[in-house]
């Protein structure tokens, strides 16, 4: 009987965990400003944007959002624009009310270059400041355009 119980109870506080997560569901947006690093090539600084929807709920493990993501490259005297669609899966089993972890994949235009279309692989996540404000702070690792990014984030 005590057995039950306990288990009872893990199970209880495992889906309390599992659904009471509230940093990017279906329907939330998010806005994203910072700045980041280009590692890998060039080495240039860059500014970037990016918007995201969240698009719908897979199975209760997590969420699938698809957006767009903006780049301006400061290679020596030269401006480099990038732009990248992109989709990601936020993980549904590494949140909590503050925290949103989330990998993807995105096809990157770049006008500037001969071949314009790069693929893009990135991992990062947000930190909601204060769980009834719609204000945070993000930090990604990708592979095209800049491979370090920070910055801030608006969920809306």
């Amino acid at each position: 009987m005590i057995k039950k119980i306990l288990i009872f109870v893990i199970l209880f506080f495992t889906l309390q965990i599992s659904f009471g997560q509230d940093v990017f569901r279906k329907g939330k947006n998010a806005v994203s400003f910072g700045g980041g690093y280009k590692i890998l090539g060039t080495g240039a600084p860059a500014v970037n944007a990016s918007y995201e929807r969240s698009l719908s709920t897979i199975r209760d493990i997590g969420y699938l959002g698809a957006g767009l993501y903006a780049v301006m490259l400061f290679v020596e005297d030269e401006i480099s624009p990038v732009i990248t669609a992109r989709t990601a899966f936020h993980f549904g089993t590494y949140r909590t009310k503050h925290v949103d972890v989330y990998a993807g994949l995105g096809v990157a235009f770049v006008p500037m270059e001969d071949t314009h279309f790069f693929p893009d692989v990135f991992v990062g996540s947000r930190f909601k400041l204060n769980k009834k404000k719609k204000f945070g702070l993000f930090t990604e690792v990708g592979y095209y355009a800049t491979n370090i990014r920070v910055g801030v984030c608006w969920i809306l």
